[in-house]
């Protein structure tokens, strides 16, 4: 035992890095580590950078090097030694769950008995033992059947129960979450699972209650955004045909010059646009696949858990999902409206420019 102990203290109050071979330099810098090899021009040592968590190895050239102080054999132990038993520390039983017997046995077996045997009568000895105990109890425990979940040391009917206990209220808990942030497609697919692995109970009442509201919502926001594509598309694809004669144009003129001019860069940003206008149909077209994609989901969902697959009569008291106003009113906005709406997009300055003359016309014949 003072053998080992005078190996300690050796290796706590050696200069520098704690117990390392020390390389100083002419220049003042000083590399700490194990020196692994030398020549008669060189010299290998191995570094340790980032607290340990990156190893380099620095071939130094001998006459670079001030001075060299070396571990001995018993010192470059001690250090392993210590080395060895910081890592064995990282090793700790969670005190609310218990891991697999594999798991135990890799550790026993790898860490805790070969420290014991590589490093008879150390210093760590007794601390050492007291963990290894702590481990095959604990390991003994699990291969008898026992989980331990929460703390608490359960069989496996009362953990299955247990945790399944646990998931519903956890999934319960992020559908809630959900539903307040109006994201009805997750709520309702979280309702859904919190049904399918409740055992009954107010719980799955309620979840099938905030279920059936949640899917409302869900239809609602794809009922919108379906109309809402439905009138941009048209517009994407008269904006592909609008860009497409541009570009055509462009081509014709860049083919047909006779000069060196700008015709070049005008094909380029044609083809540009149309690039643009081709990839925002796309996005539209993508978009309604997925929107049925979704309505397919809840058809799935609705059967499944026993509910229609249209909007209910009768919506859930509390909480009801909020379904902005606006929705039912597009609904009944008749088609001759977009027409007109669009058509006053494309040529409101011509509009502008009629009533600029009949105000000017109008201005005249009043002042004569």
């Amino acid at each position: 035992m003072r053998r080992w102990a005078g190996y300690l203290i050796c290796f706590w109050l050696s200069a520098g890095w704690a117990g390392a071979d020390a390389i100083k330099l002419k220049n003042g810098t000083v590399l700490e580590g194990e020196i692994l090899s030398e020549t008669a021009t060189n010299i290998s040592i191995e570094v340790a950078l980032a607290g340990g968590r990156i190893i380099s190895t620095e071939v130094v050239p001998v006459t670079n090097i001030a001075t060299i102080a070396r571990l001995t054999p018993e010192e470059k132990r001690a250090n392993l030694m210590a080395r060895e038993f910081t890592r064995l520390q990282t090793y700790a039983l969670n005190s609310n769950s218990s891991y697999a017997v594999d798991y135990y046995d890799r550790v026993i077996t790898d860490t805790f008995q070969k420290f014991l045997s590589t490093y008879p009568g150390s210093p760590y000895e007794a601390t050492v033992t007291e963990r290894l105990k702590e481990w095959q109890a604990e390991r003994d425990r699990v291969a008898s059947g026992l989980t331990k979940f929460g703390g608490d040391w359960l069989n496996q009917a009362a953990f299955e129960k247990a945790f399944r206990a646990d998931q519903v209220g956890m999934l319960f808990r992020e559908a809630e979450l959900c539903f307040k942030q109006k994201n009805w497609a997750d709520a309702a697919r979280k309702y859904s699972a919190v049904i399918a692995l409740g055992s009954g109970g107010g719980t799955v009442i309620v979840a099938r209650q905030q279920l059936a509201a949640s899917l409302d919502g869900w239809r609602n926001a794809i009922e919108l955004g379906q109309r809402k594509t439905e009138n941009e598309i048209p517009r994407a694809e008269r904006a592909i045909k609008d860009a497409q004669a541009i570009y055509d144009k462009a081509q014709t003129e860049f083919t047909q010059r006779t000069a060196l001019d700008s015709s070049g860069a005008k094909v380029a940003r044609a083809h540009t646009a149309l690039t643009s206008a081709k990839s925002q149909l796309a996005r539209l077209q993508a978009g309604t696949e997925m929107l049925q994609r979704q309505r397919g989901e809840i058809t799935q969902i609705a059967t499944r858990n026993g509910l229609p697959d249209a909007h209910r009569t009768e919506v859930a008291s509390q909480p009801q999902p909020a379904v902005p106003n606006q929705a039912a009113a597009d609904s009944e906005t008749p088609d001759v409206v977009n027409q007109l709406s669009d058509f006053l997009h494309r040529y409101w300055l011509y509009g502008l420019a009629g009533v600029v003359v009949i105000m000017l016309v109008s201005l005249r014949f009043f002042t004569r």
